[in-house]
């Protein structure tokens, strides 16, 4: 059965997610599939980062959430997995809608780095991020590797910038290790990229 969802129905009266109880879970969940698919293109579709929410027969769907865009502004999604659908609409202008940021993960200097499952929850998990960084997550696509996320040169710039600040303040020596790693990878990027920009220049 599929769910129809007005999201403002998870906002409080200050336009703001509820965050509690079993409408905060969804309103999580909803708002993620709404913040994907504000950065894509009218008619655009991807197979996001976003986790499915059920779990059949009692085990974690491990699904991920494929979205679609429509012309008239409803979202479809569904979980190629266990086939949880739904649509949702009245989304835009929300807390969750962050289509302001689509240049920054879709200009024509866009570049891509693929993290694991694991690296990309990390990354999700840092409270200190700015929008434009969250917008970068959102956006992200599952592929067969892991994680592509994708994003102009100065938006991974100020990606590892929070991610080097998270990986020096966290008290967990594994999670430091992690995402020092991911901070690395996109420093190589880059770096790669421009030697690469100076080569065609």
């Amino acid at each position: 059965m599929s769910s129809v969802i007005d999201i403002t129905h998870y906002l409080d009266d200050r336009g703001f997610p509820v965050f509690v109880g079993s409408a905060g879970r969804l309103s999580r969940f909803f708002g993620k599939i709404v913040a994907a698919a504000s950065l894509l293109p009218v008619e655009g579709t991807i197979l996001s980062a976003v986790p499915c929410r059920r779990r059949p027969g009692h085990k974690l769907c491990e699904g991920s959430i494929h979205i679609y865009r429509r012309y008239d502004g409803v979202i479809e999604w569904t979980c190629p997995e266990c086939d949880d659908e739904g649509f949702i609409y009245n989304w835009e202008a929300t807390y969750w809608d962050k289509s302001r940021y689509y240049d920054s993960n879709l200009g024509c200097d866009a570049i891509a780095l693929i993290v694991t499952r694991e690296e990309y929850d990390a990354l999700a998990g840092i409270e200190t991020l700015s929008e434009e960084s969250e917008a970068i997550l959102h956006a992200a696509a599952t592929v067969d590797d892991g994680v592509e996320i994708a994003a102009a040169p100065g938006a991974f710039d100020d990606l590892a910038g929070h991610i080097a600040f998270e990986a020096n303040h966290e008290a967990n020596e594994c999670s430091e290790l992690l995402l020092g790693k991911v901070c690395e990878r996109i420093e190589v990027l880059l770096e790669f990229n421009e030697i690469a920009q100076g080569f065609y220049d």
